[in-house]
């Protein structure tokens, strides 16, 4: 699990396949899709 702070987000990067990095990303208010989009991205992010 990685985490990385840059200017106003924090961005993560976790393993399709860790449920537990990603049950923590999503409980900490990170997301896999953008604003009005669908489509899941290759990492989460948030504003901070």
């Amino acid at each position: 699990m990685v985490v990385l702070l840059i200017g106003e987000q924090a961005s993560g990067v976790a393993d399709g396949e860790d449920t537990d990095a990603r049950r923590f990303y999503e409980s900490h208010g990170f997301t896999i899709t953008e604003p009005n989009q669908t489509d899941p991205m290759l990492y989460y992010y948030r504003e901070l």
